[in-house]
């Protein structure tokens, strides 16, 4: 070890004085450690974009929203603008309803038809008796209509459309084209009255003539005799049922009947003669 003189005449230790430096220089240096530490720190919190030129996923968005790299105004929860769109252009036309009308009437009729009773046909005969001269498709539609607004019975079932069932014409008014002509459901049993049996599974049942059916009217033993204008080979239809003429023929059914054959099971009678209407009502 060597020893030389202080400037104040006093003896030093050089290694002594050497380790005393090494410690101060040393501990000069922990204050810029903590300092660069900060720095990083505070940079990675600026955001990678500003100090690495790499673009943030957050800041495209906000870019998209208002063209200045941030939202203009901050977007609140739930009133986002949408990607690609100025500011203020909020996704409510998303959250909010898809119709431009409420269509509550429309859910209402739907879930009518669904929910509601499922429908059914009834069969019934007239209680007057007529001559052929009822005046058609329209007279024998209201006689029907008038005994569906007086009889009890018919009217707690509710009905609001009513048809004779009648051929008018072998063109536009045909038993067969009725369904189409004023929408009878096919879907629906048809059941009589008086007892609330099943006549037949569907309106095309009762009209065809090669399915054995329960007949229209309860089975009394006794012929219930109706204007039907179906024949066994030509039907008869005392000119469109506009006349009484005993001279003219018109075709009849049997609703007391069970067999296939009860349209024209009646036989053919003369325009004059007096019988019942067949009605069938939903």
């Amino acid at each position: 070890m060597l020893l030389f003189k202080h400037g104040l005449g006093r003896d030093v230790d050089t290694n002594a004085e050497s380790t005393s430096m090494s410690m101060t220089m040393k501990t000069s240096t922990i204050p810029t450690m903590l300092m660069t530490a900060v720095v990083t720190l505070a940079m990675a919190a600026t955001g990678c974009q500003q100090i690495l030129g790499i673009d943030d996923p957050v800041s495209e968005r906000d870019t998209a929203d208002s063209g200045q790299g941030k939202d203009a105004t901050p977007d609140t929860p739930g009133n986002e603008p949408i990607d690609g769109q100025t500011n203020g252009q909020t996704d409510g036309s998303i959250d909010g309803p898809i119709d431009p009308v409420p269509d509550g009437p429309i859910d209402a009729q739907l879930d009518g038809t669904i929910d509601g009773p499922s429908p059914k046909l009834w069969v019934f005969v007239t209680k007057a008796l007529l001559q052929a001269n009822f005046g058609g498709r329209t007279g024998a539609d209201g006689r029907c209509l008038e005994l569906v607004n007086v009889d009890p019975v018919l009217k707690q079932l509710g009905c609001t459309n009513v048809h004779a069932v009648l051929q008018v014409n072998d063109t536009d008014d045909r038993l067969a084209s009725m369904a189409s002509k004023f929408n009878i459901p096919n879907n629906a049993p048809v059941l009589r009255p008086a007892d609330s049996a099943i006549v037949n599974n569907t309106w095309d049942d009762l009209i065809n003539a090669n399915i054995v059916r329960r007949s229209p009217v309860v089975n009394t033993g006794v012929d219930t005799l109706f204007w039907s204008g179906k024949g066994v080979v030509n039907n008869k239809l005392c000119t469109s049922w506009t006349t009484n003429s005993n001279g003219i023929e018109g075709d009849s059914g049997n609703a007391n009947r069970d067999s296939k054959s009860w349209l024209s099971a009646g036989g053919i009678q003369t325009c004059g003669a007096q019988l019942r209407l067949l009605c069938v009502c939903w």
